[in-house]
């Protein structure tokens, strides 16, 4: 079975917008500006609020601690974070040039500011706004993009802000319980960095050389670290697929354990 997703590429405004100023949408007067670490509490609770999930510091550390995600926010004029617009940094292989984009998610508008009828919305003014400051030729990153709903691609492609650049499928398939061919084994990766290294990079390698006519989003040893071990809420195993009993690995998956199961 297959689903197909969005992929869109993100295009902001020519000159940069200044950050940690009032805007006015209709009659309502906000405040908009660069998050840091200070305003965990605030994002924290506004994802709660938009998404029904919590999280602790662990994942908000994790996601967009040290420097790792970037994200301006709008604020209104009693102090409540009322729209969020982040991303986090990626390096792409661009027909084998290394590109450096940022991945877009956890875009937020909390429930009561939605309703505002006018074109410049809170949506619009934090997403022009990051988009302003830190996408574009001589800026941080050379291009953006994100997986989004459907809902919040027609939005982006109505304010003229997003474009559609076509579907990935999803694969899904059930997984009968039968054995490998007697000379393939599947088995665990060594949680240790230098043995996690050598593995990955030859697999990496091959990967990344067998897609040089397109574009790929890097999946280095430093990527899979942090996107699936270092993950705070789920508990992710790396396994490795090789040629019993000396052959070398040929592939690498990351596998999810919640619930007594696995994906």
């Amino acid at each position: 079975m297959s689903e197909s997703l969005p992929i869109i590429q993100l295009h902001g405004p020519a000159r940069p917008e200044g950050e940690g100023k009032e805007c006015r949408i209709g009659s309502h007067r906000f405040r908009i500006s660069a998050l840091g670490v200070e305003d965990e509490t605030e994002v924290r609770r506004l994802f709660a609020k938009v998404f029904g999930q919590t999280h602790d510091e662990r994942w908000f550390d994790w996601k967009y601690g040290q420097g790792r995600g970037e994200a301006v926010g709008l604020w209104d004029d009693s102090g409540c974070l009322v729209a969020h617009y982040a991303g986090i940094p990626r390096t792409l292989l661009w027909h084998g040039v290394p590109v450096k984009a940022v991945q877009i998610g956890d875009v937020m508008v909390a429930p009561q500011v939605r309703g505002l009828m006018t074109r410049k919305g809170p949506f619009f003014q934090v997403c022009t706004r990051f988009f302003g400051s830190r996408v574009g030729e001589g800026k941080n990153y050379r291009l953006a993009f994100g997986f989004p709903s459907k809902r919040h691609v027609q939005l982006g492609e109505m304010l003229g802000l997003y474009h559609n650049a076509g579907k990935i499928l999803q694969l899904r398939w059930a997984v009968r319980a039968e054995r490998l061919a007697p000379w393939w084994n599947w088995s665990p990766l060594v949680e240790n960095r230098a043995t996690l290294e050598q593995q990955v990079a030859g697999v990496w390698a091959a990967m990344a050389r067998d897609f040089g006519d397109f574009v790929l989003g890097v999946r280095d040893i430093d990527y899979l670290r942090w996107r699936f071990l270092d993950r705070p809420d789920r508990q992710y195993r790396l396994f490795c697929l090789r040629r019993w009993p000396m052959g070398d690995t040929v592939a690498v998956v990351a596998m999810c354990f919640a619930d007594g199961g696995a994906e």
